[in-house]
């Protein structure tokens, strides 16, 4: 037998194909097509061979060849059986699933006993082709859209790039990637935008340290100039400015020669100023808030902006504000405690013990709301449990019902039985029970009729498998006389169904003939 390898698209003969014959699932022989795309296959008679054919970047396809039907006066003398099988591939795609045709038969070849030459069966040859010729029509619709879904890509990342918005030009890129991946071009302006950012970065870290620079010097100059050393303070003043031109260490070196050139004159002004600090530093003592205050306010009247008059008066203020802190600290707490409260009376516990956790981060250690959660747990728990054994009981419902439905009355009852062992009253699984006891009271009744209708319906399972499908209806619509059994119904519909089927594939194939 002679074995010809085609290419799908073009026509052309494939050489180098691989050519596998299989005899059931054991290999019985492999070679490969030549320039010319053909080999020749020495089969035996009375056999059924798979016979494969492969190629790097194909997608494998197969025949079928039986052999049992050679006719031994066909081949008697000079005489020869003949025959010939092209094979066609086409190319694999990964974004497609071929696996229909690589698991079925493009078609049978056979001898029909009449002739020396090999047929085949067109009806599995032209469902092949339909097949084929639609997964390659959507490839091809597969292909567009990526082509299209690029394009929009490409064009909207180039837009991005040029308005200098890398992180969506970026973004824009990997989507063309995605589409199309052996296109170079969005890997390439990938790479250029991470150089221009990386670029970037490097040149901000470079402003960071400058910047970062500047702000350590007005510091130190700030620091200095606060302990009222102006000389020093000035210089890092003047430091700061060859960093960055900025008015603000003008302005501070300004201030420092006049405070240098007033020095002398500050010397009594730091006499009221002591007094009035050590005043102060009394009554802060004394925790005489207001007292203190008015006294800072003193000291900073003969020495304006003082750091550490202004100190005490920030501190001043915080110890007020504490108090004033603490209280809506407390009022806040009630308040957290008084809606936890309500939200356990209307039983939505999970949202209380919210509430008292907010409680105990505003004061810690609280014992009401520390046990008030530990109630809430246990009823959550308890809530818990009880949706568990609902869960249960409605999974066992479902599967007795399926049980039921399948006419396993036994184990659907088992089911239910289960059921009331979670809930005794369970008023589901009492009535399917019933229902069920009641059925089988039904079958030992009609015992024989059963039998007879059940034996019906095996013969039209055996017929129906052989596609005899008004046999097979004949079969189940007398069992259904004898004992109506719901469970025959959906076979009687499947016969309908493919007898339908085969008829009109029967008139479709009329109207082309």
């Amino acid at each position: 037998m002679e074995v010809i390898s085609t290419n799908y698209t073009t026509g052309k003969k494939e050489g180098g194909a691989t050519v596998t014959v299989y005899e059931g699932s054991n290999k019985i022989s492999s070679t490969s097509t030549a320039g010319n795309g053909a080999t020749v296959l020495t089969l035996n008679a009375g056999k059924m061979y798979k016979v494969e054919v492969s190629k790097a970047g194909k997608v494998t396809r197969f025949v079928m060849v039986d052999t049992k039907a050679v006719n031994d006066e066909l081949i008697q003398g000079s005489a020869q059986l003949k025959g010939a099988v092209s094979i066609s591939l086409f190319d694999d795609n990964p974004n497609v699933d071929f696996s229909y045709v690589t698991q079925n038969q493009i078609t049978t070849f056979y001898y029909d006993g009449k002739t020396p030459e090999l047929v085949y069966k067109p009806d599995e040859a032209a469902k092949m082709k339909t097949q084929i010729e639609k997964l390659l029509k959507n490839a091809d619709a597969d292909a567009k859209a990526a082509e299209a879904n690029y394009n929009a890509a490409i064009k909207a990342g180039d837009a991005f790039y040029a308005q200098k918005k890398y992180n969506e030009a970026i973004a824009e890129y990997e989507k063309a990637s995605m589409a199309k991946p052996k296109e170079p071009y969005p890997a390439t302006k990938i790479a250029e935008i991470e150089a221009i950012l990386k670029a970037e970065s490097a040149g901000n870290e470079a402003k960071k340290q400058a910047e970062a620079d500047y702000q350590n010097l007005i510091t130190a100059g700030n620091t200095l100039r606060d302990q009222k050393k102006y000389v020093e303070a000035k210089a890092k003043y003047q430091e700061a400015l060859l960093k960055k031109q900025e008015q603000y260490p003008k302005d501070e070196i300004v201030k420092c020669d006049a405070a240098i050139a007033n020095a002398a004159k500050d010397a009594e002004s730091k006499k009221v100023y002591d007094a009035a600090m050590t005043a102060g530093n009394n009554f802060f003592t004394q925790k005489s808030w207001l007292a203190a205050k008015d006294k800072y306010k003193e000291a900073l009247k003969a020495i304006p902006n003082d750091p550490a008059a202004t100190a005490k008066m920030a501190e001043i203020d915080g110890k007020l504000n504490a108090q004033k802190a603490e209280q809506a600290k407390k009022d806040e707490y009630e308040k957290l405690v008084t809606d936890a409260d309500a939200l356990m009376t209307a039983e939505k516990y999970t949202e209380a013990k919210a509430k008292y956790n907010e409680a105990l981060k505003i004061i810690s250690g609280s014992q009401y709301p520390t046990d008030k959660i530990k109630e809430c747990d246990a009823k959550i728990t308890a809530g818990d449990a009880l949706k568990a054994k609902q869960v249960q009981i409605d999974k066992l419902i479902a599967e007795g019902t399926t049980a039921f439905t399948a006419n396993q009355l036994p184990a659907a009852k088992g089911k239910f039985q289960e059921v009331l062992k979670l809930d005794a009253e369970n008023a589901i699984a009492k009535t399917k029970i019933a229902e069920i006891d009641a059925k089988i009271a039904d079958e030992k009744a009609n015992a024989d009729k059963i039998a007879s209708a059940k034996a019906l319906v095996v013969e039209g399972d055996a017929l129906a498998k052989t596609a005899k499908h008004t046999e097979a209806l004949a079969k189940y619509n007398a069992a259904q006389a004898i004992y109506n059994d719901p469970a025959v119904q959906p076979k009687i519909d499947a016969s309908n169904a493919a007898l339908k089927a085969s008829q009109d594939a029967a008139a479709k194939k009329a109207s082309f003939d």
